[in-house]
């Protein structure tokens, strides 16, 4: 795309603004499992050192580590089970449906104990029930407790996000409302144009919040956001977008690149004489989103100090999507100010 030919980057798509996402973490996948690997040994060993003491052994340490992994992994199983149907039921539902799984975990790993140590029936199941309700109702408690914490800092960032939006759009709005209003006599059709344009970018402002939107559709807003300003720079501003097709379909919070472009003509092609042109290069590396943004800069203190704020702000709506890992460069070199941006969906 670029400031005398536009082209299509790619299909536009609707995506749902949140994630479904459950309170009971997902304990299928590998790292989960190594974890609770791990503090199962650890269980183990506890249990051995409290109940035996001086007559703690490693072959005894060795059943009860079999006993207790066994029964975490089937309870695992079944809180993947459960958590795999489990959307939209009650808490209540929830919680039952675990406890029922881990209680027949420990069933299962009573029966194993038997088998193994000829124990008695009794003996064995009574301990391994008591187990097996006390860790799950530790579990789901920290999970719970894990989830609401979460969606608590979520809600902050969202209140933080309304505030961005906030600071940037009287910015944005005044410097449009001044284009348009020197357009109206001279280029009556110009200045239609360009308040459609910003109908559509207050549209997308309002609804931001936590929606996505493919690269494809961000940068449209992009180029609807230049050609505005076009309208009162001329000739001083060009742009150019080269984007891969794969990389165009990729979703992307929404209204995070737009203050970047704007950003880079307040504080960059706006302040040379000449002014100059944007150039952004987005193309994707394995699962990596890599997006470079530069453009021509002056030397002056407000140049870099604008930057920088811009900069911190869509860091922080970046980071309200907890899905994403998000790395942010910038540096100067050469007159040109170049920004880096690395985008990596957290598994």
């Amino acid at each position: 795309m670029s400031s005398d030919s536009r082209s299509q980057t790619g299909e536009q798509t609707r995506m749902p603004g949140r994630l479904v996402r459950h309170w009971l973490p997902d304990l299928c996948r590998t790292e989960a499992l190594v974890w609770v690997t791990l503090l199962a040994v650890v269980l183990a060993i506890i249990l051995e050192l409290l109940l035996r003491g001086a007559n703690f052994s490693v072959t005894s340490l060795g059943q009860s580590a079999l006993l207790i992994l066994w029964m975490v992994l089937i309870g695992c199983f079944f809180a993947c089970l459960i958590r795999r149907i489990s959307i939209g039921w009650p808490l209540w539902a929830i919680v039952v449906s675990v406890m029922l799984g881990i209680q027949t975990a420990g069933l299962l790993g009573a029966w194993g104990q038997i088998l193994v140590t000829g124990s008695g029936f009794l003996d064995t199941l009574i301990p391994s029930q008591l187990l097996s309700a006390l860790i799950g109702s530790v579990a789901l408690r920290f999970f719970y407790i894990r989830d609401q914490e979460r969606q608590r800092a979520d809600a902050f960032k969202q209140a933080e996000l309304e505030l961005l939006q906030a600071r940037i759009q009287p910015h944005f709005l005044f410097n449009t409302l001044n284009s348009i209003a020197s357009l109206i006599v001279s280029s009556p059709d110009k200045a239609e144009g360009a308040v459609l344009d910003l109908a559509d970018l207050m549209r997308s402002s309002l609804n931001a919040g936590q929606h996505r939107v493919t690269l494809a559709q961000e940068l449209e807003l992009c180029e609807k956001y230049l050609q505005i300003e076009s309208l009162r720079m001329g000739d001083r501003l060009h742009w150019s977008f080269e984007v891969t097709a794969d990389a165009a379909a990729k979703y992307v919070p929404s209204l995070s690149l737009q203050p970047l472009i704007e950003n880079s003509v307040l504080h960059g092609v706006s302040q040379i004489p000449e002014g100059g042109s944007i150039y952004l290069d987005a193309r994707l590396n394995g699962n990596e989103l890599s997006l470079d943004i530069r453009n021509p800069v002056s030397d002056g203190p407000a140049s870099s100090a604008g930057n920088q704020i811009a900069l911190a702000n869509v860091l922080e709506r970046f980071q309200a999507f907890s899905d994403l890992a998000v790395e942010l460069s910038a540096r100067t070199e050469k007159g040109q100010y170049i920004l880096q941006i690395r985008m990596v969906p957290n598994d």
